[in-house]
């Protein structure tokens, strides 16, 4: 009886040590998804301005104004 306890309590723990492992995923919905990683509808100068050492964007930038 007292194996039995133990494989029902260690088989418990090895699968809730599986649950992070599980990944997510963002609800698909019907609306349509916005094509740019940074948007800025303003026509001023300036409109997206960085102000950083090192900046990656993996995807792309649209703006009516400017990039500084």
């Amino acid at each position: 009886m007292f194996k039995r306890i133990m494989s029902v309590v260690i088989s418990s723990v090895t699968v809730v040590g599986f649950i992070p492992n599980i990944p997510a995923k963002a609800e698909e919905s019907g609306k349509q998804s916005y094509p740019y990683t940074i948007f800025a509808s303003s026509s001023e100068d300036g409109a997206i301005t960085v102000n950083a050492e090192n900046f990656c964007i993996n995807g792309n930038v649209a703006t009516n104004g400017t990039i500084v």
